[in-house]
């Protein structure tokens, strides 16, 4: 506790918390970094963040050597998948996020919590040696013959987007580049209305032999751990999951829930709009428990897994470090679904930012309680926050304090 303390400390001295008051808005800062929500839009491959807006970096690499002591912490290789949302509504969000991934990747690579501040220099925990980067979509289409999103398998949780790609870094000073790499690759996140995060997370890493029950995905087909994604997801390392997303996962058990509309033949799921089906019919959807499950297959340690969520509940359940009850956020009267007052096409939002408003995530909070309660540790921030210091805070608290746990400084 008294290590956990000290480096949550460390986070508050060298960074702004997102729960203080009177910083610059969200697009304060945009427009003040010169980023062009419109332009990332229309050209993934053309979108550039202007250099001198990244923090100050070290030309060389700074490390402890951890190894001196004989000692080899849990976290020299770390995984860091990131399901993000590709729609239209997310762009201003996957910009926000580019702004603060520089951070994290340098925190973790030089095992200073300062990274990119005046204060950088010492190392707070063993840093990671090797950090593999890789991004899938929430597309997996529907399977659904005349249905919505009828590509096969819509990108399939094929890490990159329609190729496999994934980054590997293995110095702080790659953080330089980093919020270009991830509006690039973020671009190419394929964009459905049928956002199944959950199922995309699970089947881009899971191996194709697993015969687990939770190892079988939409038509029969397999996981990609072992296919397209051979590579990214290693034996002997750490896995952080991070979705970003404005809406709840409907990764569906029942495919027939996004059957298109057909006046001649209606069935119980066309009489409602697509937009309001998941909400609508929760027993058509795929029990949270398979997630829980599946990802704990992965990591039979749990202190080999986090997972990190910024998606729709209220911003006034944030703190610092991305600790959440969930329990009382589940309990919050806006995290009802109920009817919205201003459309019916949607669910009445959890919360409402500068990006838009933002469905109550409640089936992915579900999925963090449930490996909290496993074990694993978890981090969690308001999609309407102005600014995510409480996702990279978090993030790196939690794996600092794993590899403090085996070596220590």
């Amino acid at each position: 506790m008294i290590r956990r303390a000290l480096l949550l400390l460390v986070l508050a001295c060298g960074s702004k918390s997102p729960l203080e008051v009177g910083g610059p808005s969200r697009r304060a800062r945009l427009d003040a970094a010169g980023l062009d929500a419109a332009r990332v839009r229309d050209s993934g491959t053309d979108s550039r963040v202007p250099r001198d807006t990244l923090p100050p970096l070290p030309d060389s690499d700074f490390r402890i050597d951890a190894g001196d002591s004989g000692c080899r912490p849990q976290t020299e290789n770390v995984d860091l998948l990131l399901m993000v949302d590709g729609s239209g509504s997310m762009r201003d969000e996957q910009m926000v996020l580019a702004q603060e991934l520089p951070r994290l990747v340098g925190a973790l690579l030089s095992g200073d919590v300062d990274f990119g501040t005046p204060m950088e220099g010492t190392a707070d925990f063993p840093p990671v040696r090797s950090l593999n980067v890789g991004l899938v979509s929430a597309d997996l289409a529907t399977g659904v013959r005349g249905g919505f999103c009828t590509r096969p398998h819509g990108q399939d949780a094929v890490i990159g987007g329609g190729a496999p790609l994934f980054l590997n870094f293995e110095s702080p000073a790659a953080a330089r580049d980093f919020d270009r790499q991830f509006i690039d690759l973020a671009a190419r996140m394929g964009s459905c209305p049928i956002e199944q995060s959950a199922e995309a997370v699970l089947k881009s890493l899971v191996p194709s032999d697993c015969r687990e029950g939770f190892c079988e995905f939409m038509d029969g087909s397999r996981g990609q751990g072992d296919g397209p994604n051979a590579g990214f997801l290693r034996d002997d390392s750490l896995l952080a999951v991070v979705v970003l997303t404005d809406e709840d996962d409907c990764s569906a058990e029942n495919p027939s829930l996004f059957a298109a509309i057909d006046p001649e033949r209606p069935t119980e799921f066309t009489r409602v709009t697509l937009n309001l089906r998941c909400t609508t019919f929760p027993e058509a959807l795929t029990p949270v428990a398979r997630y829980t499950e599946g990802l704990s297959f992965l990591r039979p340690d749990p202190r080999q897994l986090v997972y990190a969520l910024v998606a729709g509940f209220p911003p006034g359940f944030g703190s610092l470090d991305g600790v959440v009850d969930y329990n009382a956020v589940l309990a919050s009267p806006d995290m009802e679904i109920r009817p919205d007052d201003f459309s019916t096409s949607r669910v009445a939002p959890a919360c409402e930012g500068e990006g838009g408003p933002a469905t109550p995530a409640r089936r992915l909070l579900g999925i963090a309680q449930g490996l909290e309660a496993r074990g694993t540790p978890t981090v969690a921030q308001s999609i309407c926050e102005s600014r995510y210091d409480g996702l990279i805070n978090g993030l790196t608290l939690r794996i600092a304090e794993r590899a403090l746990e085996t070596c220590e400084l």
